[in-house]
């Protein structure tokens, strides 16, 4: 029951140990608090165990190279999360860009990505995008494709991110043996979570990320 400063004066300081600072690399980050909620309205429904990227954590890769796409449609808007793979190119969904009900892709001249957006909208830079490519299979086949094999799209940012940002890429050496890793996933979920910051302007949408382990996978 004690806590470990507490063991150490009652019983360490008298067996002659010393106790030496945590080298600079090791050290716990004071504001790093995923555990936290950005803001006290924040309400996540019961079962969906999501951890917030904090600002300490968003400001490193893999998070700040992923981000929020956001498509305005009149009095609606659309979001999804995008993976940065290279300083210019945005991997998403194909249902992210997908109007259903005009049966092709969204108009995306007012669509906007923002790399590492924690917040408000002027919390991450907005880049316009200018092109974008869906796999054909998807378009043809929206309802009835194998995800996520035909649910894959490309868009093209109007200009390079920063290169401070950096982009994700895979391994050199991938293997098929992935059962028991661990694994990290992050974005933008929005379905049934309460995340507006009522003391900001506009919509505030935050990076949230949850931890786990493969228990299968599965090769075609």
């Amino acid at each position: 029951g004690m806590t470990v400063l507490e063991h150490y004066l009652s019983y360490g300081i008298k067996e002659g140990m010393t106790a030496s600072p945590v080298p600079p690399g090791e050290r716990v980050d004071p504001s790093h608090t995923p555990w936290e909620m950005p803001h006290e309205q924040v309400n996540i429904p019961q079962g969906l165990n999501l951890d917030w990227v904090d600002t300490t954590e968003i400001k490193t890769l893999p998070h700040r190279a992923i981000g929020q796409i956001y498509i305005p449609a009149g009095n609606k808007a659309y979001i999804g999360t995008g993976f940065m793979i290279s300083p210019k190119h945005v991997l998403t969904s194909a249902h992210v860009v997908y109007d259903e009900q005009a049966g092709g892709v969204h108009n995306l001249n007012e669509a906007t990505f923002s790399a590492g957006r924690n917040g408000d909208s002027s919390s991450a830079d907005q880049y316009s995008i200018s092109n974008f490519w869906v796999q054909q299979n998807y378009l043809e086949n929206p309802n009835s494709g194998e995800w996520p094999d035909d649910d894959l799209a490309i868009l093209t940012l109007s200009h390079n991110l920063d290169s401070s940002t950096g982009y994700l890429k895979l391994p050199k050496h991938f293997t098929t043996d992935l059962v028991g890793l661990s694994i990290q996933s992050a974005g933008y979920p929005s379905g049934d979570i309460e995340q507006d910051d009522p003391s900001t302007p506009g919509s505030d949408f935050y990076q949230w990320e949850v931890n786990g382990k493969i228990d299968q996978a599965l090769y075609n």
